[in-house]
């Protein structure tokens, strides 16, 4: 016999995975980790004089479940756009060399950038990049959309 489901949210649930057959969207994430340095240029401080930090940086995926894969993306081509676009550039480098004012939100764009439109990596949701374990910076899709003319209605500023 079968029940009678009244609950709304179950009931669209129950019909997006029963009856069409979509698979869902999920958010996977890859981390990693890189030595670089760098110093702010024009900033009056210790951070600009010439200074390394062990970074961290969490590229995170969302996209519908593939049916033939079973995966949103296999983890270790993730791990391989990744290292050849960002990490192979970064790690052991002088970071200035690459970004002119490389702050932590500067090279969170530069890495976007970078992913999006030169490794073509589809799907991107969220990037954390960590300077230090208690200093990150993070972005995700609809605050770099936010930057584009298409999405702020032909303004460069964020919705709120």
């Amino acid at each position: 016999m079968k029940e009678k489901i009244s609950n709304p949210i179950e009931k669209q649930c129950f019909y997006i995975h029963r009856e069409s057959q979509k698979q869902p969207f999920i958010t996977i994430g890859k981390m990693f980790t890189f030595a670089a340095c760098h110093r702010l240029p024009d900033y009056k401080g210790p951070c600009g004089r010439w200074h390394g930090h062990e970074w961290s940086l969490l590229v995170e995926i969302k996209k519908r479940v593939d049916e033939k894969t079973g995966m949103v993306l296999d983890f270790s081509e993730l791990k391989k756009t990744v290292t050849e676009n960002v990490i192979d550039i970064l790690d052991h480098n002088v970071i200035n060399d690459t970004i002119k004012n490389p702050t932590a939100e500067n090279i969170l764009i530069w890495i976007w950038d970078r992913l999006m439109f030169d490794a073509h990596l589809k799907g991107i949701h969220k990037i954390t990049l960590w300077e230090t374990p208690t200093s990150k910076a993070t972005m995700d899709k609809k605050g770099m959309l936010s930057a584009t003319k298409l999405e702020s209605g032909g303004k460069n500023e964020p919705h709120s």
